[in-house]
């Protein structure tokens, strides 16, 4: 990869076709750090592992190499403008559009708003048809997936709608409500970057769905937002931790943002298929300081996804935390 290539094989990158089996790797010494978002945080931590570095969003606070930065977004509920009988209240029935299965802003996090409402647990009887890429491909939870016959609703970038991108791709052209973190819409929409299926929208063609029922512009996420949520974050075996964060930290001062002159290989830009290595929107890593998952995760998430484990577990997040581990 170029990754590889880049730092003179300091990083090598491995295929897994999944983050579960990321993890797995990770914990069976065939990997030493995965890049992680905070629903598979959660499961990652649940298995011993800690996190190492974090992304961090905000470039004021990278240039001023701030310590102990917390990198959080926001989880938000993205609708069309003309749309505009759906709320938050009345998702019952409409088509909607996940990053994946498991994925915090794109899964847990409403899946659990949802479940706190409703009391319903499977969104195969909530909603109409969905995209929720890493479901059963044979359910409504699929159809709304692009993928052709061998990479419909795969939880990875064969799968069209797969990811931020794929879900907000997903509600401009099949679905009603997409579900994403508040920085997508700026990312994609109205801006130099933006992908050929997102010519012609606007931003202020969408809109936010706030969870008492209202709805607010795309720019006022800090005040319409389903969930504020921890970065991703590299993870990796305690005993690998401080290798894994020396290595990320020199990797960084030689591939990271405003290196000059610009080098040919950079660490948060992926040449062809989007968030490869970490998210686009990345301005920094910094170091994670907390060594138990939970204390990074923080207590009201981690909480939100206890109650969301409520619907069910994954089944490596049910062997991790088996009386005996069954890994």
């Amino acid at each position: 990869t170029a990754a590889s290539v880049a730092s003179e094989g300091s990083i090598e990158c491995i295929e897994a076709s999944n983050a579960e089996e990321c993890i797995t790797k990770v914990l069976k010494g065939e990997a030493d750090a995965v890049a992680l978002d905070g629903g598979y945080l959660y499961t990652a931590g649940a298995c011993g592992l800690v996190p190492a570095m974090q992304e961090i969003y905000d470039a004021e606070a990278c240039k001023q190499k701030k310590q102990n930065i917390k990198g959080t977004y926001r989880a938000v509920a993205v609708v069309k403008k003309k749309d505009k009988e759906i709320t938050f209240k009345n998702l019952r029935g409409v088509k909607s559009c996940h990053t994946a299965y498991g994925r915090t802003a794109g899964y847990n996090i409403p899946v659990g708003l949802i479940h706190q409402q409703t009391g319903v647990c499977d969104l195969s009887t909530f909603f109409k048809e969905s995209c929720i890429p890493g479901a059963d491909v044979n359910s409504n939870l699929c159809s709304l997936c692009a993928g052709n016959e061998k990479t419909k609703c795969l939880p990875n970038s064969k799968e069209p709608y797969y990811g931020y991108e794929g879900a907000l791709r997903c509600l401009i052209e099949k679905g009603q409500v997409g579900f994403m973190k508040h920085t997508t819409v700026d990312e994609l929409i109205e801006n130099e970057k933006s992908p050929a299926w997102a010519k012609g929208v606007k931003k202020d063609d969408l809109e936010l769905l706030c969870p008492d029922g209202s709805r607010k512009p795309i720019a006022e996420y800090e005040s319409c937002n389903l969930a504020e949520v921890p970065a991703h974050a590299v993870v990796t075996n305690p005993n690998r931790k401080e290798v894994v964060a020396k290595i990320f930290k020199k990797q960084q001062e030689q591939f990271g943002k405003n290196i000059d002159p610009k080098p040919q290989f950079e660490l948060f830009v992926s040449d062809k298929k989007k968030d490869q290595l970490f998210k686009g929107f990345t301005q920094c890593l910094g170091e994670v300081k907390e060594s138990p998952m939970n204390d990074y995760l923080g207590k009201p998430y981690a909480d939100a996804i206890e109650n969301f484990n409520k619907c069910g577990k994954s089944g490596l997040l049910e062997a991790c935390t088996f009386p005996t581990c069954k890994l």
